[in-house]
């Protein structure tokens, strides 16, 4: 089956427009929150990591490198927790390779105000920012945790990204926003992708 010429990446995407309720951003595009003031990494922990059973898997090794798969990034909240968890139960010289999709990512200044509500991971989020790619359509390879954890940054639309990724995902972390909100990552094209 052969495909269709994928369209070019435009140069800049736009960067998400929020508003804060009660400090927690919400997007306005698709009218969601982030992540939950009321335990946003316990829920991001118990969704994505435990659920995935990552520290189980991790720490059972045999892999020279984990990947997990993201649709939307938004403020880093599930690479942190996966990164710690990671972190604290792979083996030395284990890699963890974390390739995500964001559309509108975070203005810098947007990013740190978010991030700013989890003190555990504030030297894992410190980081992070500091390696941030500037908001322009594109693969951006980052290392952290000095090697241990490379990220993989698409920026723009995911159905134009996922297409050019050659990656054996071992773990994917769907959109945290409802379906209902944010459709475009919530379809059978995109799965077929995935």
């Amino acid at each position: 089956m052969s495909r269709l010429p994928l369209p070019p990446f435009p140069d800049r995407v736009d960067t998400a427009q929020l508003d804060w309720r009660d400090g927690t951003p919400v997007s306005r595009a698709f009218g969601d929150v982030y992540f939950s003031l009321d335990g946003g990494v316990a829920e991001s922990t118990h969704v994505f990591v435990d659920c995935n059973d990552l520290p189980a898997r991790f720490a059972a090794g045999g892999l020279h490198a984990f990947t997990i798969g993201e649709t939307g990034f938004g403020t880093g909240l599930n690479f942190l927790v996966a990164a710690q968890a990671f972190l604290a139960q792979a083996p030395a010289g284990s890699v963890l390779h974390f390739v995500s999709t964001e559309k509108f990512p975070l203005a810098p200044d947007d990013l740190a105000r978010a991030q700013a509500h989890w003190p555990s991971l504030a030297g894992l989020a410190a980081e992070l920012r500091s390696v941030m790619p500037p908001a322009v359509a594109g693969f951006h390879h980052r290392v952290l945790c000095d090697g241990r954890v490379r990220l993989t940054l698409l920026l723009g639309d995911a159905a134009a990204l996922l297409p050019r990724l050659e990656a054996q995902v071992d773990a994917w972390f769907l959109d945290g926003f409802a379906p209902a909100k944010n459709g475009d990552l919530w379809n059978d094209a995109l799965f077929g992708e995935i």
